[in-house]
């Protein structure tokens, strides 16, 4: 996604501004379960975050709406 949105934001601009929000992991989803089931685990993919947490899905919907 970032490269998508910088080769956007240098073909579109000035006329144009490009903006992306990239969530990374959301809690509570069918594909995170095998990540996010050991609080370890979790704590872990967190942390590699600037906010250390996990998305959750109240998040993405509006991310996405």
């Amino acid at each position: 996604m970032e490269g998508l949105t910088r080769a956007l934001s240098a073909e579109l601009a000035p006329s144009v501004r490009v903006n992306c929000v990239a969530p990374s992991l959301t809690a509570g989803s069918g594909m995170s379960t095998p990540l996010t089931g050991n609080e370890k685990m979790a704590a872990a993919i967190a942390a590699a975050h600037a906010i250390p947490r996990l998305g959750t899905p109240e998040v993405s919907k509006c991310v996405s709406a």
